[in-house]
């Protein structure tokens, strides 16, 4: 990932996907003084949107909370 301004994606006849993902290590293969023990799944770890343009770039975007309003300044 890199920070800066991007170039939009998609236009005419294009196809833009979107989806997110949780990003980090296992809560077991961490030290025991550092395991956050929040439960599982996403928990512990850092919240990702990416942007896949069929055939062409991908952009991602790291997110304070995954919710419906999160990608709309995204899309």
């Amino acid at each position: 990932m890199r920070e800066g301004d991007f170039v939009g994606l998609g236009g005419e006849g294009k196809v833009v996907e979107i989806d997110e993902t949780f990003v980090g290590g296992l809560e077991k293969n961490k030290h025991a003084s550092k395991r956050q023990h929040l439960g599982t799944g996403g928990a512990g770890k850092e919240a990702v949107f990416a942007l896949v343009e069929r055939g062409g770039r991908v952009q991602s975007h790291h997110v304070a909370a995954v919710t419906a309003k999160t990608p709309q300044p995204l899309l």
